[in-house]
């Protein structure tokens, strides 16, 4: 800024401009807070004015009034004054403010010489350094202690607060400026967290410091509900507490557990892990609440949820069983029964050619009476008082063999009942047994996929190996078309039947003989699109002739203008013969379910449906054939429209 001072003589002549040139950053536009004033002139000589010339002799400064030095460092808010100028002019002396505008005011009013530094507008303060501060756990939940021993240099503007921030994430007031000890709270415990600081003044935020690091610890969590569970142990005093996983350690490592039953003090289950832990001291028939809590290096952590047990007295009555029932299944198996007033522990049961009961440890080691291995054995978990029945029924025996079934049950505690036994029974004579069946629906054109583990209404659930299973398929279309079959090791017995009405039907047949891996499935298709419906059964029998599965050759019939199958007659050749018949009727889209023939038993059937037409498959078996033709009764219940049509066999197995 170049500043003209005019002199005036006595005689009001105008003498030569004085002409002092000043920094710029006298500027009150210009100045920062930080700024040193500086030298505001400089020193010389300047143009004369009388002949003389003009010398600078001295520079002045005023801040808020007062005379500062030219090393003074501004803040913001200083009321700061122009320059006062005293100069030597020939033998005479002047004093002179140069004013820090460029309006030339020779009033010297104080106000026109005077600017006030804003704020902000000077250097922010410096970075705290390594060894300004430092920071540790404090040991508490998810906190932190910085401590500042050292404040980084304000640059000229008194420092107005201390921030952090964790990681990298938004800066957080201390709400203070001092060296001191400061907390941090929220910091993930057991996992170690970056922690910055820096400092405020007026100009604003200093650079972020150095990045220190942390892992807080605390306390353990408290125990959830989820966690652990307390049960009687029904041993007169005594419960369990059963910790299934471990509450939060917050980054210490847990050194005990302890429990708290009842009003009484924290004890150590003597353990840091889950598993079981057996407690002693309760009182039997009084509900008592108990707690537990997880501790560390820090401290105790904070307590459970409460639950509640009510402990027993130690149980020493044994079961009582009543009602035991044994009766044959056949040749080779049976079934069995009987009911028990507790429901705990297990029941165990031997099947022996003796009704002779055997010991309480001869039934537990599935003996008879004499010691020797019964003729079949087993045991089974008891859940509810009552009638238990033998799942898996007995197996396995000799037919035509007089059996008793003897029956112990041993309580959860131990406490074994007395031998029951049954009233005896003795299997049938050697034949054929059947080992159940499955039927399976299909609509609109499906495949019916059937599990042969899954099987019904016989000795077994699963055909198992040399098992005969014979497989019959019907299904409703709109042209001949043959359901189509299982792999090739299977053996068809009845080749596609097909009757023609509006409704028309087809049938098909199989047998397969179980090998060493039973199959679990078969599936066959029945019809060529969704516009028809049908089904198919698979019988499995046991005992049938290896050689000669088949009696006699299968004997089919069929008609029109009804959907009610009436199986054609058969003439068995061999005694214990096994005749199975049934057949398929073809209507419309919502088949009717049919009733089976009345001089037969065991009746199994399935329908399926389609847009256009559906139909039902059935058959039914002859147990107890002894000569001569058999002609099994027509089907009952289904329809008899005159758009429907059926198809029927008979079939007879030969007993091994």
């Amino acid at each position: 800024m170049n500043i003209n001072l005019f002199l005036m003589l006595g005689g009001g002549s105008a003498v030569p401009t004085i002409q002092i040139t000043t920094p710029a950053y006298l500027d009150p536009a210009k100045m920062r807070v930080g700024d040193v004033i500086g030298a505001a002139f400089t020193s010389g000589t300047y143009p004369d004015f009388q002949g003389n010339p003009v010398v600078e002799a001295s520079v002045a400064y005023t801040v808020d009034g007062g005379p500062v030095l030219s090393t003074y460092v501004l803040q913001a808010g200083d009321v700061v004054g122009a320059a006062l100028v005293h100069l030597t002019a020939g033998a005479a002396t002047r004093d002179y403010y140069a004013e820090p505008s460029t309006i030339i005011d020779f009033s010297y009013a104080t106000s026109d010489l005077e600017w006030t530094v804003p704020p902000g507008g000077g250097a922010v303060p410096d970075a705290f350094v390594v060894g300004n501060w430092s920071i540790a756990d404090a040991g508490t939940n998810g906190d932190a202690t910085v401590t500042i021993s050292t404040l980084p240099a304000d640059n000229g503007s008194a420092l107005t607060d201390l921030e952090y921030r964790i990681g990298v994430g938004a800066a957080q007031s201390w709400g203070a400026a001092a060296t001191g000890t400061y907390g941090i709270g929220g910091l993930p415990d057991g996992t170690a967290t970056d922690i910055q600081v820096r400092a405020i003044n007026a100009s604003g935020p200093g650079a972020w410091s150095d990045t220190k690091s942390v892992t807080t610890t605390g306390a353990p969590d408290a125990f959830t509900s989820g966690q652990w569970t307390v049960t009687d142990l029904v041993t007169g005093g005594d419960a369990r507490i059963a910790i299934s996983a471990l509450p939060s350690a917050n980054g210490s490592a847990l050194t005990d557990l302890e429990r708290k039953v009842g009003a009484g003090a924290w004890t150590s289950l003597a353990g840091t892990t889950t598993g079981n832990y057996d407690v002693a001291g309760f009182t039997d028939g009084v509900a008592t609440n108990v707690l537990i809590r997880a501790v560390n290096a820090k401290g105790n952590g904070a307590d459970s949820d409460t639950k509640s047990v009510t402990t027993t007295a130690a149980d020493v009555t044994a079961p009582t069983l009543t009602s035991p029932t044994d009766a044959a299944n056949g040749a080779t198996a049976a079934t069995g029964s009987v009911s028990t007033d507790e429901g705990n522990g297990t029941l165990w049961w031997v099947v022996s050619t003796s009704g002779t009961a055997p010991t309480k440890a001869q039934v537990k080691a599935g003996q008879d009476h004499t010691g020797a291995a019964a003729a079949d054995a087993g045991s089974q978990a008891v859940s509810a008082t009552g009638v238990q029945t033998l799942a898996p029924a007995p197996s396995g025996l000799t037919a035509s063999t007089a059996y008793t079934i003897h029956f112990m049950h041993e309580d959860a505690a131990a406490n074994q009942s007395s031998v029951a036994s049954g009233d005896g029974f003795t299997t049938a004579a050697a034949g054929i047994s059947i080992v159940g069946w499955k039927g399976v629906g299909a609509n609109s054109g499906g495949s019916a996929n059937i599990d042969l583990t899954a099987l019904v209404d016989g000795i077994a659930s699963a055909a198992t190996t040399g098992d005969e299973v014979i497989l019959i398929a019907g299904g409703s279309s709109g042209i001949d078309t043959a359901p189509g079959g299982p792999d090739g090791t299977w053996t068809e017995i009845i080749a596609n039947i097909f009757s023609n009405d509006t409704f028309k039907s087809n049938l098909r047949a199989w047998r397969k003989r179980m090998g060493a891996v039973p199959d679990t499935s078969v599936t066959v298709s029945l019809v060529n699109n969704s516009a028809g419906g049908g089904g198919a059964i698979a019988f499995v029998a046991r005992g049938v002739d290896a050689a000669t599965p088949l009696d006699v050759a299968v004997v089919t019939t069929s008609d029109v203008n009804s959907a009610m199958v009436n199986p054609p007659a058969i003439t068995p050749v061999s005694a214990g013969a096994l005749i199975l018949a049934g057949g398929f009727g073809s209507s419309d889209p919502t088949p009717v379910a049919f009733t089976g023939p009345a001089n037969m038993t065991g009746f199994h059937q399935a329908q399926g449906a389609g847009s256009t037409r559906g139909g039902v498959i059935g058959a039914a078996v002859k147990t107890d054939w002894t000569a001569g033709a058999f002609d099994p009764a027509p089907f009952t219940g289904g329809e008899t429209s005159a758009s429907c049509s059926w198809i029927g066999f008979a079939l007879a197995l030969r007993p091994a």
